[in-house]
């Protein structure tokens, strides 16, 4: 009996799970996953502004129109970027490709990779794809906003696509389609992808699921039908249960028949032995749940099995936390449990993933199934959140089943595999459930002898030189992480030395002496190593070191920046290997990863190492410097490649000479077909182990919308056009400040017109403008002149400019209720200079503005205020706006820092309340500000008569490093460290 069948207790061909990768919330890869599941991190958040303005649809769970209540959700971070080039997709192709199209083709290429199967190994194979998928809301806001029509526009909005698309790509020849029935369709493909391979329709399959929210549509639809939670949180089968939260993400997992994975040697996270499905017939309404169907198919898929439900050791369900579902699900179980032979488990635990991450609705059941293989796996299942108190609906009376309130060791019983259920449901009545076993390796299986030092060819392939660098990188960072070392630890190395300060682990930032200044300047620092620059709004939530690293690490690398080096960010994700996997990586497992696990791109990189060590300092050297020769083999395949001779097979122990030939080999041809044989013919082929996947560049696509002349022009990540577009009505701000800059040695940034150019669109309706939490963008130079977009609420208003980096130069809210006016900031002065000595200041540091615009005539200096008397006309006119921006600025620099340097000069990004009056007509006479914390001043712009016309209450710095020169472009300001 082979190994495989022994699995086979149902009569039924195993499956085996040889490869996943996944995206969720707060997780870029499974590692970040179930490093998440274990800490119990709480990934819900609100609507992110990128998205779209929660506040301009938010309403009561009553209330009228189209609103929702709910403004929670699980948020995937990057879901507007894609390395379209890695592909060979052409830009405008990929901009009218749905986004979910997209991430799932990167995430099926890097669950292949995962499984260590090269694409292009599977070409004209009977390979299939099946993938779960519901909702689409690019199309709707493609509509929405004008954005033209394409050639492209049909196949990137089809959502038959998102499968058919690898299949394309990756010349598969197997069944390719996509299966919508809600919640449930990741788990159904699953069903569909089994039932192909038993009946010989395909020999391998890629199954998974996508999820994206972009837009409020179904935030509004959902909420009138009352399935969401006003509290934002998932409480599966508490007595305090409320609805459910929405989530997104994507994932994918490769499966074959078991038989073929051990023949293959393949990694094998978890066995499926058996799916099933139905419907759940005529229910009380059309997405009501029927008890006694979920019994059916969770019943069947145990029969199927050859087991019974009793044997299971938890069971994943559907758990979305709504007060009736709940009750229903868990009836659901007891009947199928009756229909089982005797419990032979004093406790089946009850596990439901969407208390952490949200229901992923489509990617629900693929995201659940993860979870169970990493717990089998793991032999421990992670605990739900949010669970107090049993709902009363729930009897759990002499029945085995209980809520994992808690972290929970997986008992075998005797000395058989663990099995549990996974169960997904869908609200138009399709359910399905799976059961998986566990994976233990045969004995034996490995064939491995003693290896003692001896040299392994090493050979890392990447699309561009970037990717290449990227690799080894991942490569160098896997070989030195100990057995539960993350990126987390790295970013906390990172942060210690920038802060330096002592400063580590549970330690409360404000006890460690950790300032909003000195904070501030170590992000800047330490993001520019890991290419994820954090500003102060993200973590400000944040109490100890420990909470600031994890933040950070959630977080992952930024769309568009730059590292060091200048290299754009990259998505870097982990292998989901357990500690002891990792502990046992040798270099004849990579060896044969890299190899023959891993398409040969067109930039290569081959190594001859004897051990990790000697590996781990050859790669380094190749970072340090990757344009000088060393201990290595480089090179850049293009057409067909080289023609170099062919070494002959070995036929003994292989020296590194022998195998420096073959490296130079397989970097000169353009497809190296080598086989394990004929490099080490004295050792077996090692098994499979998973390495990190492809680190594809964050480039973010987005589709045009077009402006009132019928140009396009790229959209933010979700809902732009919600933004009505507004071009600046008065003469060219932008154009008076590159006037006032001309001369300067170390000009300002012109972003800094992203304030003025705002206010003075708003203030065109008369009246008085208020705003609150207004955002500037990071310092940098625009090419063009700034526009300005209105939410159709007028709640909200952004500020954007040709050239800018991010997309939103400035973003403020309408202030809620009548504009007031403030408290003048009190100016009580010990000294005066004059405005001619003040300018003088200003000229040594390189900032002083054109003779121009240079109202300042008297200034008077207490100790921690200032006060300057000046002249500024009311007209509201683009020399008024900048001389006022000017003004304002340096003052405030000034007043945080006397020494006024600019190598770390004091710049906003943030302002908490602004009011200007627009109907001011007479001078502005006199600017008076405070200091109102450390990096943080106040200040009002007073007429002649004392009556404010623009008053600020909190203007918050960050020290920013100026160039020389005036910059062309968009070039980012560093901040000083």
């Amino acid at each position: 009996m082979t190994a495989a069948r022994a699995f086979a207790r149902g009569g039924l061909a195993p499956m085996a799970i040889v490869g996943m990768h996944g995206r969720f919330p707060g997780a870029p890869d499974l590692a970040a996953f179930w490093d998440n599941l274990e800490a119990g991190r709480d990934v819900i958040g609100r609507v992110p502004s990128d998205r779209w303005d929660w506040r301009a649809v938010h309403g009561t769970r009553s209330g009228d129109g189209e609103t929702s209540y709910s403004s929670w959700g699980g948020f995937a971070d990057h879901v507007d970027c894609f390395d379209g080039g890695f592909f060979g997709l052409l830009p405008k192709e990929v901009q009218s490709m749905d986004p979910q199209q997209r991430l799932f083709l990167q995430t099926a290429h890097n669950a292949l990779e995962d499984a260590g199967i090269g694409p292009r190994s599977l070409a004209g194979r009977k390979v299939g794809v099946f993938v779960g998928v519901g909702n689409a809301d690019y199309p709707a806001l493609m509509r929405e906003h004008g954005a033209e029509i394409d050639a492209y526009r049909g196949t990137g909005m089809a959502l038959t696509a998102i499968a058919n698309r690898i299949s394309y790509l990756f010349d598969l020849r197997g069944p390719s389609s996509v299966v919508d029935t809600a919640c449930s369709g990741s788990l159904v493909a699953l069903h569909r992808a089994v039932t192909s391979l038993r009946e010989g329709e395909c020999e391998l399959a890629i199954v998974g699921g996508v999820n994206l929210l972009l837009g409020p549509e179904l935030y509004v639809a959902f909420s009138k039908a009352e399935m969401l939670s006003p509290t934002g949180r998932c409480r599966a089968f508490d007595a305090a249960a409320d609805g459910y939260v929405r989530g997104e993400g994507v994932a994918a997992v490769v499966v074959r028949p078991l038989e073929a994975a051990l023949d293959a040697g393949d990694y094998v996270y978890a066995v499926v032995e058996a799916v099933a499905e139905n419907h759940g017939g005529r229910a009380h309404g059309f997405t009501a749940p029927n008890p006694s169907a979920q019994a059916d198919v969770i019943a069947d898929a145990w029969r199927k099995a050859g087991r019974p439900l009793s044997e299971a050791a938890f069971v994943e369900t559907h758990g979305t936390g709504t007060p009736l579902g709940d009750p229903i699900e868990i009836e659901g179980l007891k009947l199928a449990l009756a229909r089982s032979s005797p419990s032979r488990r004093e406790t089946i635990s009850l596990g439901s993933l969407k208390s952490q991450i949200g229901h992923l609705e489509a990617a629900a059941g693929i995201a659940s199934l993860i979870k169970a293989a990493l717990s089998l796996q793991r032999g421990r299942l992670p605990a739900n959140m949010h669970h107090d108190r049993l709902n009363p609906r729930i009897d759990l009376d002499g029945a085995p089943f209980r809520v994992a309130s808690r972290e929970t060791a997986l008992n075998r019983l005797g000395d058989e595999p663990l099995a549990a259920g996974v169960s997904s449901f869908g609200f138009g009545g399709v359910n399905a459930h799976a059961v998986l076993r566990e994976f233990r390796a045969p004995r034996g299986a490995d064939g491995q002898k003693e290896r003692d030092r001896r040299p392994f060819l090493i050979a890392l392939s990447g699309k561009d030189a970037a990717g290449l660098r990227a690799r080894a990188a991942q490569l160098v960072a896997t070989l030195r992480a100990v057995p539960g070392a993350s990126e987390r630890e790295r970013i906390a190395r990172l942060l210690g030395e920038a802060l330096a300060l002592d400063v580590s682990g549970d330690t409360p930032l404000a006890a460690a002496g950790v300032t909003p200044g000195r904070l501030s300047a170590a992000l800047e620092q330490a993001g520019r190593s890991i290419g994820a620059p954090v500003d102060l709004e993200t973590v400000r939530d944040c109490v100890t070191f420990d909470d600031l690293c994890a933040a950070i690490a959630a977080r992952g690398p930024v769309p568009g920046a730059e590292t060091e080096d200048g290299e754009t960010a990259r998505l870097l994700c982990a292998a989901a290997l357990p500690a002891a996997d990792v502990a046992a990586l040798d270099l004849a497992r990579l060896s044969r990863a890299l190899l023959f696990g891993r398409d040969a791109m067109s930039e290569r990189l081959a190594l001859v190492a004897g051990d990790t060590a000697e590996l781990v300092e050859a790669l380094s050297c190749f970072l340090a410097a990757p344009a000088s020769d060393g201990p290595w083999v480089r090179s850049s395949v293009r057409g067909r490649g080289e023609t170099v001779a062919r070494p002959e097979a070995l036929a003994s122990e292989a020296s590194a000479d022998d195998l420096w030939r073959w490296a130079r080999y397989w970097a000169a041809v353009r497809t190296p077909d080598i086989a394990w044989p004929e490099l080490y013919p004295d050792l077996p082929l090692p098994p499979k182990t998973p390495l990190p996947a492809y680190p594809f560049a964050l480039r973010r696509v987005w589709y045009r919308a077009r402006d009132r002349s019928g140009a396009g022009r790229e959209a933010p990540p979700s809902s732009p056009a919600v933004l009505r577009e507004r071009t600046p009505e008065q003469g060219s701000i932008h154009a008076a400040w590159r006037e006032c800059w001309a001369a300067a040695v170390r000009p300002l940034p012109s972003s800094l017109t992203a304030a003025p150019t705002l206010i003075d669109r708003l203030a065109a309706r008369g009246g008085v403008v208020a705003l609150s939490e207004v955002l500037l963008a990071r310092p940098a130079d625009f090419s063009g002149e700034a526009i300005v977009r209105e939410a159709a609420t007028e709640r909200v208003a952004q500020c954007v400019a040709p050239g800018s980096a991010p997309w939103a130069a400035l973003e403020a809210r309408m202030a809620d209720g009548p504009a007031l006016a403030m408290e003048t900031p009190r100016s009580d002065p010990i000294g005066s200079i004059s405005g001619a000595d003040f300018y003088g200041l200003c000229s040594a540091a390189g900032v002083a503005p054109g003779q121009r615009h240079r109202p300042v005539r008297q200034v008077r200096i207490g100790r921690d205020t200032l006060e300057f008397e000046l002249d500024l006309r009311p007209a509201r006119d683009a020399s008024f706006w900048t001389q006022l921006t000017v003004t304002a600025t340096l003052g405030a620099a000034w007043l945080l820092d006397p020494a006024l340097s600019a190598d770390a000069l004091p710049l906003p990004w943030r302002v908490r309340s602004l009011r200007f009056d627009s109907a001011a007509s007479e001078p502005v006479a006199r600017m008076s500000f405070v200091r109102s914390g450390r990096d943080a001043v106040a200040f009002a712009a007073l007429g002649a008569s004392g009556a404010q016309v623009l008053t600020v209450g909190e203007w918050a710095t960050r020290r920013f490093a100026l160039p020389r020169r005036p910059v062309a472009g968009a070039e980012i300001h560093r901040i000083a460290s």
